[in-house]
């Protein structure tokens, strides 16, 4: 048993806490916990992996993500496009029309979805990851190791030329370990030297140790014995952090009726919509619909249904809200930190040695401050 992995899932669950028929929030980076909308019912319905009518026809004017999702039958997303965020990193999702309060702006079926579900029945690796799910029942129930081994698996393969990643465009929207990347897991001890005397200090380093731990057991486990073989131990190791990095700041809670009675959430990925930003008055909210009576790929139903809070505008940046939490949590398990106010501390004081990117100062330059500001009242 981990010798800290219990406080952290502890902590970890109360960011995400389930809701019936839906997620439990989480997700960031572009990334969020967030306070999800109750769904109209049911359960997420299964989708066919065949190809849209309307598919192809402009796939040249899109970003690949949508020309990925337009594979998928019951996608929508036809006031959407996805370019430079303006209210953060990376991309964003931006409206090419106006639409009215309540509009459904995008569908997502839940054959796009990568989930937990997707590692257990893999066509090679799935008895593998089956193992490594029953083995990590006791400290992470929901599959997070499971997803991050299957995720920087695929991260691994995408590149290959035999069609062994058909989501290749949605892997390539994931954060890896890149200099605008902010993601404390791939921060140095340098760099987390910026936060000490805040209270992100220790609880990053029960995180990153955690997850250290998480990683040792997916490559003990075999489970990735091949790509060692294929990519060495070095290349697999940064992979699955990158996939913890991925699941633990955009993953989803998602119910499975094909699991176990008492474990049947797991984690999921959902494309486009983790790739809205933060906004705490969000133009988004979001739910999933479907008939439980229709059980299909890894026991999902349904689709996701993004709808228009207020009226927006042709050209407004889609969000979503990924809860309310103190700076630090945003910066631990999202990799960003809301610039809400201004604070008088003096951002001088936090420069320190070699080796820290500019990226790392800012964000625990706002953690301090907001802690500062805390203490003064």
């Amino acid at each position: 048993m981990l010798c800290s992995c219990l406080f952290f899932w502890l902590i970890w669950s109360l960011l995400i806490s389930t809701v019936v028929f839906g997620f439990s929030s989480a997700r960031g980076f572009g990334g969020n916990a967030v306070s999800t909308p109750k769904p109209k019912g049911g359960r997420l319905k299964s989708n066919k992996n065949k190809q849209s009518p309307t598919a192809v026809q402009h796939q040249h004017q899109q970003h690949p993500l949508l020309n990925w999702l337009e594979t998928f039958a019951e996608a929508k997303f036809e006031s959407i496009s996805i370019r430079p965020s303006l209210c953060g990193d990376g991309m964003g999702g931006f409206l090419t029309k106006s639409v009215q309060n309540g509009e459904v702006v995008f569908v997502v079926p839940s054959d796009a979805f990568v989930s937990v579900g997707n590692a257990l029945q893999h066509p090679t690796l799935g008895p593998q990851f089956q193992k490594l799910w029953m083995e990590t029942a006791e400290d992470d129930p929901k599959g997070t190791s499971v997803l991050a081994a299957f995720v920087g698996h695929s991260i691994l393969n995408m590149q290959r030329n035999d069609n062994y990643c058909t989501n290749r465009a949605y892997l390539d929207m994931l954060p890896t370990n890149t200099p605008k990347e902010k993601h404390p897991l791939w921060w140095s001890d340098a760099e987390m030297e910026l936060l000490r005397g805040t209270s992100a200090m220790q609880e990053w380093m029960e995180m990153r140790e955690d997850v250290d731990e998480m990683i040792r057991i997916v490559i003990d486990s075999s489970v990735l014995l091949d790509d060692i073989v294929r990519y060495g131990l070095d290349q697999v190791e940064l992979a699955v952090r990158a996939g913890f990095v991925a699941v633990l700041s955009r993953a989803y809670g998602v119910f499975s009726d094909s699991l176990d009675d008492d474990r049947r959430e797991f984690k999921a990925l959902i494309p486009l919509l983790d790739a809205l930003n933060h906004a705490d008055e969000p133009n988004v909210m979001y739910s999933y619909e479907g008939s439980a009576a229709t059980s299909g790929r890894d026991g999902l139903s349904g689709v996701l249904i993004a709808r228009a809070v207020g009226s927006l505008e042709k050209g407004d940046e889609l969000t979503i809200s990924y809860g309310s939490h103190p700076n630090h949590v945003f910066g631990l398990y999202f990799g960003f930190v809301p610039e809400r106010e201004s604070h008088p501390v003096d951002y001088s004081s936090l420069v320190s040695g070699g080796g820290v990117r500019q990226c790392c100062k800012e964000m625990a330059f706002l953690i301090k401050c907001s802690e500062a500001t805390a203490i003064l009242g």
